[in-house]
């Protein structure tokens, strides 16, 4: 309809006018544009009707998907309950122990410690944390006048003791601030 009209018009283009060739032009490109929008929607219906039967497939697959991650939190819940519980005790277990007890990680960070390790170091305690590096307490302790003999030679000091620490046949003696003598 529309098309043929547009072109019966053009037929007649030398006797027309400039609104009526504008009409021409519109009913033109109007009728293209229903066209493509006819092919289109033909287009996604037909691909509709043919994925109905992926749809299902779809709906299982996703089904399917969920339940495994359902299962897989669970687990994660269940070792992040056991993980839980082990440490608990690891911690108890070494907050039962008579004498100060520290244990560093693969990287020189404090893992855990008991106590009496912060009884033993008070003007510490604050610095005795879990992920504290070695380094940092070395340095958060000189600074807080722990270390005497480090005075004038900080960097010094902390080296040596990094490596007497690193030092897995070193026995550090250090004398505590209220005159006791302990073996590191």
């Amino acid at each position: 309809g529309l098309v043929a009209t547009g072109l019966w018009i053009l037929r007649d283009l030398e006797t027309l006018s400039r609104r009526d060739v504008v009409l021409a032009g519109a009913a033109i490109a109007a009728g293209t544009l229903l066209v493509g929008m006819a092919l289109t929607w033909l287009h996604a219906y037909r691909s509709l009707l043919c994925s109905k039967a992926d749809l299902g497939d779809l709906l299982r697959s996703r089904a399917e998907s969920e339940r495994a991650l359902a299962q897989r939190a669970e687990e994660m819940r269940e070792r992040d309950l056991v993980a839980n519980t082990a440490s608990l005790r690891l911690s108890d277990a070494v907050n039962s122990l008579n004498d100060g007890f520290v244990l560093w990680d693969k990287d020189d960070r404090l893992a855990i410690c008991n106590e009496h390790y912060r009884k033993l170091y008070p003007k510490m305690a604050d610095l005795s944390v879990a992920g504290r590096h070695f380094e940092d307490i070395i340095r958060g302790a000189i600074a807080r006048g722990l270390f005497p003999e480090a005075a004038g030679r900080e960097d010094g000091f902390v080296t040596e003791r990094i490596a007497r620490h690193k030092s897995s046949d070193s026995t550090v003696v250090h004398q505590l601030e209220d005159g006791r003598w302990i073996r590191i």
